[in-house]
């Protein structure tokens, strides 16, 4: 199992490779990928990164976001509000499933109109990049994005874990039979990073 500080230190080789990025050429796509943030995102150095921990600066739901370039297999870059952005595979050394989840990230539909229409205190909640109680997983997805696959394999299963850098320990949303969040359990500085009390 890898480790939070495992996971952080690809924040510093991120870093690292943004500047390889620049100095090396990379290819541009034949077709850029155009469309929008499909839930919040956390951009943690200019990178968004598969796994998805809970740091970083957020990057909201519906943001218009274009991707024109690729590097090795994992490296999937571009922009949104007019500076650079990176996507890191950081699960993957396989292109296939890079762009699988590139386009789980970016999506053709805005998903802001579907957010508004939500009740207050869902939609506060998911302004706020947090996790409430009666929540449905596309709700959880729109919050606080996709958990990583090495956590969650099966997003049809009855727990999604998520990284926090909150005492380096992670987060488990527990879904009910009706799909709809029952717990949300961890130590209580991660789960108070990540949820609304009840």
């Amino acid at each position: 199992m890898t480790t939070l500080s495992g996971r952080l230190g690809h924040i510093a080789a991120g870093a690292a490779a943004a500047l390889l990025l620049a100095a090396c050429g990379a290819t541009r796509l034949p077709q850029p990928i155009t469309g929008y943030t499909c839930c919040n995102l956390r951009d943690n150095g200019g990178w968004i990164f598969s796994d998805n921990v809970q740091d970083g600066k957020l990057i909201p739901a519906g943001e218009p976001i274009t991707l024109t370039s690729t590097k090795r297999t994992y490296y999937v870059y571009g922009e949104f509000a007019q500076r650079s952005i990176g996507l890191w595979d950081t699960q993957s050394d396989n292109s296939g499933q890079v762009f699988a989840w590139v386009h789980r990230v970016v999506v053709p539909e805005d998903p802001r109109p579907k957010i508004a229409a939500l009740p207050p205190e869902i939609r506060d909640a998911i302004h706020a990049a947090k996790v409430v109680r009666g929540m449905t997983r596309q709700q959880v997805l729109w919050a606080v994005g996709y958990p990583g696959l090495d956590e969650t394999p099966n997003l049809a299963g009855p727990v999604w874990r998520y990284w926090t850098p909150k005492a380096k320990k992670t987060v488990d949303i527990q879904f009910g039979p009706d799909g709809k969040v029952v717990a949300i359990s961890g130590p209580p500085a991660s789960v108070q990073l990540m949820s609304v009390a009840p």
